[in-house]
């Protein structure tokens, strides 16, 4: 599908994919097609404890007379399972990530 690389830039994780190929289709739900100068960029930001945001901005210069941008995603993690250990003095919170919402 793509090569995808990985990095931090300061509070958030950034990840860039390119040399997307012909598998895939469209760059989203709504049927946007893509060239092989598709660049895909996602911003992923931890907002506080149990939500964190995904920003991706698609630049494509043979496809789109600019970059652009997706709307904002918030992702929700709700804890499902609260583990304690006594002797090793450490919590450990299972969760699961809930549905996302457009902001």
């Amino acid at each position: 599908m793509g090569y995808s690389v990985g990095k931090w830039d300061g509070d958030e994780f950034v990840v860039t994919t390119a040399g997307v190929n012909d598998e895939v289709w469209n760059i989203d739900l709504a049927g946007h097609p893509h060239s092989d100068a598709l660049r895909i960029t996602e911003r992923y930001k931890r907002v506080d404890f149990g939500h964190m945001d995904v920003n991706v901005t698609i630049d494509d210069s043979k496809t789109y007379a600019s970059q652009w941008n997706m709307p904002v995603m918030r992702f929700t993690c709700f804890p499902t399972q609260i583990c304690s250990s006594s002797s090793a003095k450490k919590i450990t919170i299972r969760s699961t990530w809930g549905p996302m919402k457009y902001l």
